[in-house]
């Protein structure tokens, strides 16, 4: 791990190197000028591809039943949903995902998948904070092929109203006549 660099106990090594490479992507796209940078995501869209190729033909060696037990490995599964190797459809992963997700932001359904979008409906999903950023996230990490997702009908949490302090000395003596 780089220095300065920090990761919370439970995540991954996995999950680690994901928030490392976005954060070096991000640091890198600041810091070049476009041109460098349009070189950059190619050369590191190539380098993904080639990998997907790889991975592509160690599938091609493995027995159809055994992909299903790699798929549901959580990198070996993303990854390959990111090459199109998945077994499951995306649609099916996505309403699983939702499904999990259901006892903690309610029923969220699949209505479309759409030019690689998500589109989502809140059925009976109640108002918490962040549940349309959490239903985003498991979505994309079910089917990271994916570009967007939209959620329809989620609703937001009430706003907390303002504190006023009221003068109860002065609203006593009104009340008196005073």
């Amino acid at each position: 791990m780089e220095p300065g660099a920090t990761t919370s106990p439970a995540m991954s090594d996995e999950a680690a190197t994901s928030v490392r490479i976005e954060r070096l992507l991000e640091e890198v796209r600041a810091t070049v000028a476009p041109l460098a940078w349009t070189r950059v995501d190619e050369l590191v869209t190539a380098i993904v591809d080639l990998y997907g190729c790889a991975l592509g033909r160690m599938l091609e060696a493995v027995a159809p039943d055994q992909r299903a037990a790699l798929a549901a490995d959580e990198l070996v599964g993303s990854l390959m949903a990111l090459h199109a190797l998945h077994p499951e459809p995306p649609e099916a992963r996505i309403r699983g995902a939702l499904a999990a997700l259901a006892p903690s932001v309610g029923t969220i359904e699949l209505v479309a998948l759409d030019g690689g979008v998500a589109r989502l409906q809140a059925i009976d999903a109640p108002p918490v904070d962040g549940a349309g950023e959490a239903i985003e996230r498991v979505v994309l990490e079910a089917a990271p092929e994916l570009v967007g997702v939209e959620i329809a009908g989620l609703r937001a949490p009430a706003k907390k109203g303002t504190l006023v302090q009221l003068d109860v000395a002065r609203s006593r003596g009104r009340a008196s006549g005073g």
